[in-house]
């Protein structure tokens, strides 16, 4: 009888064991599920708040791109643009003589 009462304690034992671990995988597991939503939450706002930083570093590099661009178009073209303007002022010139010399035409008919 004392085997069997000993056998009966140490079967008690061992299913109050596995209930106390039970308790604790569970605990664990609940644990971990709230711990891992906090994590992919704050993994989340980083990729947004990086997002932006990214965004605005890239446009403002696009636009000192952008600018130095034009500057150098506005350098490759600056001679261009001032052969335009000469011409323009010999064009207005020639187009002054020419009505000058209408204007004498008609005078000698």
């Amino acid at each position: 009888m004392a085997r069997f009462i000993a056998f009966t304690q140490g079967v008690i034992l061992d299913i109050t064991g596995d209930v106390i671990t039970g308790f604790g995988l569970l605990f664990t597991g609940v644990s971990i599920g709230f711990k891992r939503k906090k994590i992919f939450k704050n993994f989340n706002e980083e990729i947004k708040v990086e997002k932006v930083k990214i965004e605005k570093e890239l446009l403002d590099k696009i636009m000192i791109y952008i600018n130095d661009i034009k500057e150098k178009i506005n350098h490759y073209f600056e001679k261009f643009d001032d052969l335009i303007k000469s011409e323009e002022v010999a064009l207005k010139s020639l187009d002054k003589k020419l009505e000058d010399v209408k204007t004498d035409l008609k005078e000698l008919v």
